[in-house]
């Protein structure tokens, strides 16, 4: 097993009370940055920065770009920031994680009041453009998709101590032309694993609110340490929207709320009962019963929909059910105004399965 050094350190802590790994975070953060660099570094004329490939907040864009000397394509992120600054824990991740299924920065660069961010390039947009453009998963493309996330969020947790804490649709991004070739990225949330039950200290509080409000797991509205029970849930929330294009809960306004998050009337219509068992036990709100990654892997959902259990005659996917492409048709009806800013092109909409 992997192991980053950092963790294998023993030096003793300023404050007793703090995580062991929270000190190695910050050693890291101060000795290893060899992949952020200072604007006079980079050189523009050396790239050339094509069409953009997606969006993110605050008018982040990401484009397709070609390094001229090597003729080689990459994804560039481009924040209008001058002080954006990777987090510790993503500046060790990238500088010590040799990530499986997962997309990490390569190069940090600020110039001229703008950050660019080198990274492995994903022709086929996040995950939430998708759903949107084309409407849900049929459950083998969501079962492969989620099993690859899965092992994302292992390899995280047993290798470098760490939980994602933003696992949503928009961080995994797609690679290919095939929706189930998917990364998980954006770990600029990323903090050490803590034990379960873990209550944030005042220092560890600082920014542990932050995140995606809707995917997180109930009892950090606590003031629990997200951990890994805690992306287990974000996974469960994940897995329902592939296949409904939609969130499991009635709306949640308040935190209290957000304690008690309550599913909705027909939330599992549609589904099979593996399905149903899986996010279910994914959406355990008591995070000790809750099903863990190594549970995942081997639920029977997942294991009936692996890529060498599919027929030979289907491709890869075997056929949705015509319920399914009903429900997938019906979605897309309901999403016209928001594919209508979503396409600028003229690409013609295709049923995520074939029949």
């Amino acid at each position: 097993m992997k192991l980053a050094n950092a963790f294998l350190e023993d030096e003793p802590s300023e404050q007793p009370t703090q995580p062991k790994l929270w000190g190695a975070i910050a050693r890291v953060s101060e000795r290893e940055r060899p992949k952020t660099y200072a604007a006079p570094s980079f050189d523009p004329s050396k790239y050339q920065i094509m069409e953009k490939i997606g969006d993110g907040a605050g008018g982040t864009t990401v484009h397709r770009c070609l390094d001229v000397s090597t003729q080689k394509e990459f994804a560039i992120k481009i924040v209008p920031r001058a002080d954006y600054e990777a987090t510790p824990t993503e500046v060790m991740l990238m500088t010590q994680w040799s990530a499986r299924n997962a997309i990490l920065p390569t190069h940090v660069v600020t110039q001229d009041s703008t950050t660019y961010m080198s990274m492995e390039l994903a022709t086929g947009g996040d995950m939430l453009e998708r759903i949107l453009r084309e409407g849900p998963l049929c459950e083998a493309q969501a079962a492969q998709v989620l099993r690859k996330v899965a092992e994302s969020l292992s390899d995280l947790h047993s290798t470098m101590g760490c939980c994602h804490r933003d696992v949503k649709p928009e961080n995994v991004c797609i690679k290919s032309d095939d929706v189930t070739d998917v990364r998980l990225c954006d770990f600029e949330q990323a903090r050490p694993l803590l034990k379960h039950g873990h209550v944030y200290t005042k220092e560890e509080s600082k920014d542990s609110s932050r995140g995606s409000l809707d995917y997180m797991a109930p009892e950090r509205f606590y003031g629990i340490a997200a951990g890994a029970e805690g992306d287990c849930w974000s996974l469960g929330v994940l897995a329902y929207t592939l296949l409904r294009a939609q969130l499991p809960f009635d709306a949640c306004l308040s935190p209290l709320q957000r304690r008690h998050p309550i599913l909705k009337a027909d939330v599992w219509d549609g589904l099979s009962e593996p399905a149903i068992s899986l996010i279910s036990s994914l959406l355990n709100v008591d995070a000790g019963q809750r099903l863990d990654l190594q549970g995942v892997f081997a639920h029977e959902w997942l294991s009936a929909n692996r890529v060498e259990t599919l027929s030979p005659f289907s491709s890869v996917q075997p056929p949705c059910s015509v319920q399914a492409q009903i429900d997938q048709a019906h979605s897309q009806a309901c999403r016209l105004a928001q594919l209508a800013q979503l396409n600028t092109g003229d690409e013609e909409m295709t049923m995520s399965c074939s029949a």
